[in-house]
């Protein structure tokens, strides 16, 4: 993947359709397992 800068009208495409795919299964609208977080937050989490 490209800087978000640089990024082209494939990659973005690409981008948009993982996130649609893992739409219907998003922790914070209750409806699955997949839980979208920042680096930050897991060294957080993790005590790093």
């Amino acid at each position: 993947m490209s800087h978000p800068g640089t990024i082209s009208a494939t990659e973005r495409a690409g981008i948009e359709a993982l996130f649609q795919a893992f739409d219907p299964m998003r922790y914070d609208r209750d409806t699955g397992p997949v839980r979208f977080v920042t680096l930050a937050q897991l060294a957080k989490a993790y005590g790093r």
